[in-house]
Parts: C-alpha cells; structure tokens; sequence
C-alpha cells in the first residue's frame, strides 16, 4: 500500500535545495537508506515511485511552472508546499 505525500511529508522531514538530505543535513538521494528529509519531489518519488514522473508534471501544471523551482524558492514555507499536497490529494 502506497502512502500519499501529504501524509508522509511533515514540516520536520520537509527539505529546500536536495531531494532527500541525512541526519546530518548532508543531501543524498530520496533511495538512500539514510535520507530523512525530502523535498516536495524527493517525496513524490519515495510514495510513488513509478508514478512520480507523472506527479512532477501534475505538479507543475498545477503550479503554471518549474516544480522545483517553486518548492525551493527563497521564503517558501511547508505549510504552502502542504497545502498544494492537501489541494491535490497526493
């Protein structure tokens, strides 16, 4: 059983600037066994693997641009990226 995003992604698990970081804030791959943070996209591909290309596009159809871009831009908050989780159900 999958989980969604908006389930998994917390404030205290959420990262600006990699997909996936380890407990020393070090960013590494959302695979590694060692990542604890993820980005909105380093999530989208732990809870959905085979589908997260296909959310990325979601994601950036929804945002009218790069996902990437929006998620780590300066003063980006988790409660924006939670609400996009929330709106999407994903």
């Amino acid at each position: 059983m999958k989980i969604k995003i908006k389930d998994f992604l917390t404030e205290s698990n959420w990262t600006k600037g990699q997909f996936a970081r380890d407990e020393h804030n070090i960013g590494c791959s959302w695979e590694d066994e060692k990542a604890v943070k993820f980005c909105l996209l380093g999530a989208a591909h732990k809870c959905y693997t085979n589908e997260a290309e296909m959310l990325h596009f979601m994601l950036e159809r929804e945002l009218r641009g790069d996902a990437i871009i929006w998620q780590d831009a300066p003063g980006r908050t988790f409660a924006e990226v939670k609400a996009l989780i929330e709106k999407l159900d994903i």
